[in-house]
């Protein structure tokens, strides 16, 4: 069962989103992996009123954060970080801090979200995937082929599964972040080794919880969990800073068997850990008739090669309410499916697609390609972007851009 609360809270962020009350680029980082803070403007929302009556017309701030440390009932409340992030050089750490952490019976984690990611204690059921057919999102069976059908976030992954209280057998999860959530705080009631994942990063995002008997000696305190999380996460944005260093040299150029050059761009490095969010090199002189291919480096983490043209970029998802329980978020075929091509004017639309070598929030089988190239026939300076990881402010592509200058 979903909260009542969390349910319309999130409802009415999401209905701030679909009625542009967000900016487009808080609305990507919500949605798509750069983490969001409330806005600091409150909104009447006449269209989600219209849809879900019971929705409150303004957006309750999100409690404060629990008190940590040993409480007066001989418990205590601890704190993990759920991934991080240097915003400053895109690079995301796909990773729980500390990666283990041993508590006692009784005990309760507070898990602080710094990005776009799930706590799931898959429990006896496992671990459900993050994207499924719409078809299967509302019941009815489906085939996985992505011309056949839109996806959307799995409700059974993307919003909280019920009280948050693992006992090693039940099912757990934080769903999407919610900022006008409650914070999410885990009850452990059984001894125990636990592991836990995100949906999202289901690949690189594990974790353990160590659970004693009530009343054992805990070994360490929070500052030394706090340490070694601060340890872990510098490790990460080292590797990645490696991988920008790598990445961003002179881009591979080669002779195209039918005349011009071809450009090799990265459309996103990762490695372990570690996942930048940029193109690499992010800009790249050619001269009229070359080549550019972007190939998705990221491993599990998918990217888009996004011209905008003339027109804004697409939203990368589609909020649908429905007539009970949370809305349907679709991913926008726009952003999914290729687009435009093989050339490029610099006024049209053109799109790569999904691109990801390995689609592991996916229900199995569902694959995806992860290279693209387009060739450029006029001569301008042309900005484009990810459209997961990458929005717009006005008419200024920010986040995960990249530029491509014709002569």
């Amino acid at each position: 069962m979903h909260n009542p609360e969390t349910t319309r809270g999130r409802n009415e962020l999401l209905a701030r989103l679909q009625t542009q009350s967000l900016s487009r680029r808080s609305a990507l980082s919500l949605l798509a992996g750069l983490g969001l803070t409330a806005s600091s403007a409150r909104t009447t929302l006449a269209a989600q009123e219209a849809a879900t009556p019971e929705a409150p017309p303004e957006m309750d701030m999100p409690p404060a954060t629990p008190v940590l440390g040993e409480q007066p009932d001989g418990t205590a409340t601890w704190r993990v970080q759920v991934g991080g992030m240097s915003h400053e050089e895109l690079i995301d750490a796909m990773a729980f801090f500390p990666g283990e952490i041993t508590i006692n019976a009784g005990d309760r984690i507070f898990y602080e979200f710094l990005g776009f990611h799930t706590v799931t204690f898959p429990g006896d059921q496992g671990a459900p995937p993050l994207i499924v057919p719409e078809a299967q999102a509302l019941g009815t069976p489906a085939a996985v082929a992505l011309e056949d059908t839109r996806y959307v976030v799995n409700p059974a992954a993307g919003f909280p599964s019920g009280p948050p209280v693992h006992d090693g057998a039940t099912y757990v999860n934080s769903g999407i972040p919610d900022p006008t959530a409650p914070p999410f705080v885990v009850e452990f009631t059984a001894p125990g080794t636990f592991e836990y994942l995100c949906l999202v990063h289901p690949v690189e995002m594990k974790a353990t919880v160590v659970v004693q008997e009530q009343g054992a000696a805990r070994p360490h305190d929070q500052a030394y969990y706090d340490q070694q999380a601060a340890e872990q996460l510098e490790a990460i944005l080292e590797q990645g800073r490696a991988l920008i260093e790598q990445y961003s040299q002179a881009s591979q150029a080669t002779p195209a068997a039918e005349g011009g050059t071809t450009w090799e761009v990265a459309a996103g490095v990762g490695e372990e850990q570690a996942q930048v969010l940029r193109f690499l090199p992010d800009r790249l002189e050619i001269k009229t008739g070359d080549t550019v291919r972007w190939t998705n480096r990221g491993g599990t983490e998918p990217h888009t090669v996004t011209f905008p043209g003339d027109g804004p970029p697409p939203e990368l998802i589609l909020v649908e309410p429905q007539p009970a329980g949370p809305p349907l978020l679709a991913f926008n075929p726009d952003v999914m499916q290729p687009a435009g091509g093989p050339s490029y004017d610099g006024t049209s639309f053109a799109n790569s697609g999904w691109l990801q070598e390995e689609a592991a929030e996916f229900p199995e089988g569902v694959e995806f390609p992860h290279t693209w190239e387009l060739t450029f026939d006029t001569p301008g300076e042309y900005t484009y972007l990810c459209a997961l990881h990458g929005g717009a402010e006005g008419e200024e592509l920010m986040g995960m851009v990249g530029t491509i200058v014709v002569s």
